[in-house]
């Protein structure tokens, strides 16, 4: 996995890249069964994931901000307002919490009309 920035692409667009997608569902990477949503969770390439995303998006996630309280299980709430890169390092630091704030983030970023 790593991310790119394409000379092509605006400055301040985010870039994220997964060229070895298969790590995903080859069992190469370890993971675990979360009951609550039926699916299984790769806490370690999620956390990999975040932190290469904000190695390469740091200038583009300046004054990006959660809309909402974000509410990870096992952890104090993320209150609205919190830089999208305080966010990714929660994940980071924390494998455990990592896949709910990766798709967090991803959904944030999905919603951005910056």
């Amino acid at each position: 996995m790593r991310c790119v920035s394409s000379p092509n692409s605006p400055k301040d667009a985010s870039h994220l890249n997964f060229p070895l997608a298969i790590d995903t569902v080859n069992s190469s990477t370890s993971y675990v069964y979360d009951p609550r949503t039926r699916t299984y969770l790769q806490p370690a390439y999620a956390s990999r994931a975040l932190h290469n995303f904000l190695t390469v998006n740091s200038l583009s996630l300046q004054g990006l901000e959660t809309p909402e309280d974000v509410l990870i299980e096992g952890r104090a709430t993320i209150p609205k307002g919190t830089n999208l890169t305080a966010l990714i390092n929660v994940g980071v630091k924390d494998q455990n919490s990592a896949p709910a704030i990766l798709s967090t983030l991803l959904e944030i970023l999905g919603k951005q009309t910056k």
